[in-house]
């Protein structure tokens, strides 16, 4: 009986129970990038907190592996802004990996740096333009910050892409862990001189937790669509997975040199 004026009292109130995160990875990552813009952090919060578990678990054997993962909804990609997009044709993958590094440590590295020095050989042309301010963000005074960033990327055989991509920045305290959550997305198609390059739409997710040990464990996740015939959208989206372990590798060597 107590119980049950407990729930009426509840309801009238207006009280209703915190969002609950899914367990599985592949829904969590959907739900990591879907609420990271909300204005109450009670959802980030609980994927963080279910992140934490999953990766607490998932070390116990390796997170060494790809993780297959769900689609973004057609909500959310018209949600990140006033662009008409779709998810028709998407294709996703998700990569962990572990550093010795701080999370305030990566902070400084994403947003206290210039990413053409942390990332020397990935840009031929960068600039990134803060619609915030960062510092609050790096001192923990503000929890939120946002850029938007213009740049080139060299490949082989002389290829080459122009991107313009939106990126949000937000810190999360989840029960026991702390993160840095970051998402991003391509603004427009980028330009290219090959369409074995061409995508249609591009989403990342980039977060950095603390780990059991002190370090940080990284979470990257893509969302892609390509509709061209001349490449194979798995291929594509795998290429990417191997791409964002040799990111980690390349963070962790600019920290060997200049973390603070």
């Amino acid at each position: 009986m107590q119980r049950f004026l407990l729930l009426i009292a509840l309801v009238a109130s207006g009280c209703v129970a915190p969002p609950e995160a899914p367990a599985e990875l592949d829904e969590l990552s959907v739900w990591l990038f879907s609420h990271h813009q909300d204005e109450d952090p009670a959802a980030m919060i609980s994927g963080i907190d279910r992140l934490a578990d999953f990766v607490d678990a998932s070390l116990e054997d390796s997170l060494d592996e790809d993780w297959d993962i769900s689609s973004l909804t057609e909500e959310t990609v018209d949600d990140v802004d006033d662009v008409d997009r779709s998810t028709d044709g998407m294709v996703a993958i998700a990569v962990f990996t572990e550093s010795d590094y701080t999370v305030d440590d990566a902070a400084f590295a994403m947003v206290g740096s210039e990413i053409d020095e942390v990332y020397p050989d990935s840009f031929s042309e960068y600039e990134r333009t803060w619609d915030t301010d960062h510092e609050c963000f790096l001192d923990l005074s503000c929890d939120r910050t946002s850029a938007s960033e213009h740049y080139q990327a060299e490949f082989p055989l002389n290829l080459h892409t122009i991107s313009e991509l939106q990126n949000e920045y937000v810190w999360v305290e989840g029960s026991e862990r702390r993160a840095m959550v970051q998402r991003n997305w391509l603004i427009s198609p980028p330009e290219t001189n090959s369409s074995l390059l061409e995508v249609d739409e591009q989403f990342h997710l980039n977060m950095f937790i603390e780990s059991a040990s002190g370090g940080f464990v990284r979470l990257q996740a893509a969302w892609m669509i390509v509709t061209q015939d001349a490449v194979n959208p798995v291929t594509a989206v795998r290429l990417v997975g191997d791409n964002y372990r040799t990111n980690s590798e390349t963070l962790d060597a600019y920290l060997d040199e200049n973390a603070p």
